[in-house]
């Protein structure tokens, strides 16, 4: 018992000390490939009581599973050892079903991994292919927030802006600009404001009258700048101002859920009333809708206010907005003149959250990367554990029937016939993981559905692909045991007996 515990030991602690070095890479790429926003970033250590737990259970394990056979030849059966009677005894049987059994567990486990790997692999690439309703190449976007204390009157704000972007359309490179409230996939909340519709309400309107959508406020070059297609009417336009008539532009959700026959262009409709806004705005024009919320989230009703008639009523206009400009070429050269076009204006004024588009859209999507490729991992880990089981069994079957391989080979059975022989258990054996891995799989996946796009937790074609992916790691796992059992010498193995 003391040498095979002492075997089993120095195996763990091998194994826990690779599985260290491992574990210190892989913590490193994982800092590296985490998107920024993910809290507490900067913390993300290798903990030394993580560390002595993880060390704990794996030197346990090791002395737990060697225990077993330890015991089994401490005490064993000298009669029954030198009798030939002895093979196929029961006890064997069920040690080999054991073993076979673990090994089932896990294929099974490694199939439900991998094909949750492969559904998020697969949701990934066609949330990539999604359009998110705006051009983001060569876009440079940033923050500005002006001081209430210098920056106290409507109009001291609306002409800030307006200035700024005539400025910046005067850079050379710049093809156009514009300032909004807020920019898509950028975690920002545009907020929802009620509206009801003209002539569709009673006085005052009830409950159920208000309509709710995302309202947006910019100049009158966003839609160009982002490349957002106007498909009814007009955008807005620099003649939208105070004391012309309101005007609205919504996108093609809320024209199509609040007038569902195409007649929005010319209603009015009256934004929350009181204080905030009070006057009747006519709907000038239908826009593409843009995902605002991620490239996984479907369009909502979005109405567009002019910055220059915004509010209506009391209240005041937006401080801080988006600036988004539109380059020839790389906009990260633009940077040095954005900076330089607000330092123009107001030279204490700080720019903040500077960045491209794609920037921005890299960022959104790094955290469903991030999940992805953790999972991946452990799908990659799971299949490598089950190829060594299978790869365990086989060889240890084939030691187990050597005798029997050299007879078969003595007496004429052809190399083909012994390497049928022996990866037809293999194939049983993946055969089985496989079946309870799908089963597994169809319940498992489920609890995935809110991190999938365009693709059904149950997609069976990547139940196939994975299924087919670890048959064949299964496969080349039993091929090595088989080729050596061909290469069986019958004289060998008779002798060794």
């Amino acid at each position: 018992m003391r040498q095979l515990l002492t075997e089993s030991g120095v195996l763990a602690a091998a194994g826990g000390l690779l599985g260290m070095l491992l574990a210190l890479w892989g913590v490193r790429m994982l800092v590296a490939v985490a998107p920024p926003t993910l809290p507490r970033l900067d913390t993300i250590v290798m903990d030394g009581w993580v560390l002595g737990f993880t060390a704990a259970v794996t030197l346990g394990t090791g002395v737990l599973f060697g225990l077993a056979p330890a015991l089994q030849a401490a005490r064993p059966n000298l009669a029954g050892a030198l009798t030939d009677g002895a093979r196929g005894g029961s006890a064997g049987l069920q040690r080999q079903r054991l073993r076979r059994g673990l090994v089932v567990g896990q294929i099974a486990l490694a199939l439900m991994l991998a094909a949750a790997a492969g559904l998020l692999i697969q949701s990934f690439a066609r949330m990539r292919g999604v359009d998110p309703g705006f051009v983001p190449e060569r876009l440079l976007t940033a923050r500005v927030e002006l001081s209430p204390v210098r920056y106290r009157s409507n109009e001291d704000i609306r002409s800030f802006y307006q200035q700024l972007v005539q400025r910046l359309e005067a850079v050379p490179g710049v093809r156009s600009a514009a300032v909004v409230k807020a920019l898509p996939m950028q975690q920002l909340e545009l907020g929802d404001w009620s509206f009801v519709r003209e002539g569709m309400h009673s006085m005052p309107p009830r409950p159920s009258e208000w309509n709710l959508a995302y309202w947006q406020t910019m100049s009158p070059e966003y839609f160009e700048t982002m490349r957002i297609p106007v498909v009814q009417g007009r955008g807005l336009e620099a003649t939208d101002r105070i004391g012309s008539p309101g005007v609205v532009v919504i996108n093609r959700t809320l024209a199509r859920q609040v007038w569902p026959h195409g007649d929005a262009l010319g209603q009015r409709i009256l934004m929350g009333g009181g204080a905030t806004d009070s006057v009747w705005r006519t709907i000038v024009g239908v826009v593409g809708d843009v995902r605002h919320r991620g490239l996984d989230a479907e369009p909502r009703p979005e109405i567009y206010l002019p910055f220059a008639q915004f509010p209506a009523g009391t209240g005041t206009p937006q401080r801080t907005l988006r600036i988004v400009l539109r380059s020839a070429g790389d906009p990260v050269l633009l940077t040095g003149a954005l900076r330089a076009a607000v330092a123009e204006l107001d030279p204490d004024l700080p720019v903040a959250e500077i960045q491209t588009m794609e920037e921005a859209m890299g960022a959104w999507a790094a955290e469903r990367r991030l999940t992805m490729m953790l999972v991946g991992g452990f799908a990659l880990l799971a299949l490598a554990l089950g190829a060594v089981g299978v790869y365990g069994v086989m060889a240890h079957l084939v030691v187990q029937r050597t005798r029997e391989i050299g007879i078969r080979i003595a007496l004429g059975a052809l190399p083909r016939e012994i390497l049928r022989l022996v990866l037809s258990q293999g194939a049983w054996l993946a055969g089985l993981g496989i079946a309870a891995g799908l089963a597994g799989a169809l319940g498992a996946t489920r609890l995935l559905a809110s991190l999938l796009f365009g693709v059904e937790p149950t997609d069976l074609a990547t139940f196939a692909a994975t299924a087919a992916a670890l048959g064949i790691v299964a496969g080349v796992a039993s091929l090595l045991p088989a080729l050596r059992a061909v290469r069986t010498d019958p004289m060998d193995a008779l002798r060794s007996e």
